[in-house]
């Protein structure tokens, strides 16, 4: 028995094409992502949650690349968390709270690591791709 696998340039094409089934299922997962990473960041104002994104980041044959993040700089702080802050150039952390009061204190605990984006990629499965 004799097995012929023909390649059609032409049809990979097209199905690597934004508009393909390879293009559609990676932008339908992409999406997906985001939305999820959405639903587990972490909400004070809400400016994190509704700068989370999904962006096609190159377009090159037989390659559908997308980045899903926000350009808010502490997202990071929130997906990774911090260590304790300490007072460097002066004797103490000087901020002002959610409520106006002022601080002065030492050291900070830190931020806990949330891993929004982390836990939103985690539970991608092939059915994000249909």
């Amino acid at each position: 028995m004799t097995l012929k696998v023909v390649i059609h340039q032409t049809e990979i094409a097209r199905m690597m094409s934004p508009a393909g089934d390879v293009g559609r299922g990676a932008a339908r997962a992409a999406g997906r992502v985001r939305d999820r990473a959405k639903r587990y960041a972490p909400v004070n104002t809400g400016l994190l949650r509704n700068s989370i994104t999904s962006t096609k980041k190159i377009s090159v044959p037989l390659q559908a690349v997308y980045t899903i993040g926000t350009p808010i700089p502490y997202g990071l702080y929130q997906e990774e968390g911090t260590r304790p802050i300490f007072a460097r150039r002066a004797p103490y952390l000087v901020f002002k709270t959610k409520d106006g009061r002022w601080v002065r204190t030492y050291s900070t605990k830190g931020v806990p690591a949330v891993h929004y984006l982390r836990r939103a990629l985690s539970e991608l499965s092939d059915a994000d791709f249909r």
